[in-house]
């Protein structure tokens, strides 16, 4: 409780003391204050902190350009060589009295999902 007592008075010092150096600042040091302000406010780009103007930028414009840029890289087709698909190759092996085909439809089916333009 003491350590905050004394944290409050130390801060009504301090407000007092900036107070009484507020009233004591003399006309041409506010003048020059109140210009430097205006002229801050007028300024079409703020500066960082180390002078270095920021100019707005079209982020969601660059956004969006940058997803269909990268839309166009993943679905468009480059050297990808697809088998041709015939449906009657597959109606002959099904048609077929070759039973090991049937033992190891588990592996064709795994396949087919891997591996969609497998044949």
């Amino acid at each position: 409780m003491k350590n905050q007592d004394d944290e409050n008075s130390f801060l009504k010092k301090v407000k007092h003391s900036l107070d009484q150096g507020e009233e004591n600042i003399s006309a041409e040091t506010l003048s020059r204050l109140h210009r430097i302000r205006q002229e801050a406010l007028n300024t079409k780009y703020n500066k960082n902190a180390w002078g270095i103007k920021w100019i707005p930028m079209p982020y969601p414009a660059l956004a969006t350009a940058a997803m269909v840029l990268l839309a166009v890289l993943i679905y468009l087709p480059g050297d990808r060589e697809q088998a041709p698909v015939n449906p009657l190759d597959d109606l002959e092996i099904l048609a077929s009295n070759n039973l090991d085909f049937y033992e190891d439809l588990d592996f064709y089916a795994w396949l087919a999902e891997e591996e969609p333009n497998a044949g």
